[in-house]
């Protein structure tokens, strides 16, 4: 099965990315846990909680990518279990 792209992985999920932090991701498992998203409302920028159960889920990164999301962490990511994975 051929693996899908980072880009096509990232634009799924654009709101929920943006707000992804270390300490919704377990490095060890590939665990993410999806807790909040950024949405874009004419009025700015604005953190919110998913609108359903469904919203607030958990994923597992295939281990395939665990080797990358390593390296993101080591050298991407902010600091800190509130630090950001993904700063823009």
């Amino acid at each position: 099965m051929p693996q899908p792209s980072r880009r096509r992985l990232s634009h799924r999920a654009h709101g929920p990315l943006r707000e992804l932090r270390r300490k919704d991701v377990d490095p060890e498992t590939g665990l993410i846990k999806v807790r909040r998203a950024v949405i874009r409302p004419r009025s700015g920028p604005t953190v919110k909680t998913p609108r359903s159960k469904a919203g607030s889920r958990k994923v597992f990164m295939p281990e395939w990518m665990l080797d990358d999301l390593w390296a993101h962490l080591d050298g991407d990511a902010w600091p800190g279990p509130d630090g950001l994975l993904f700063s823009n």
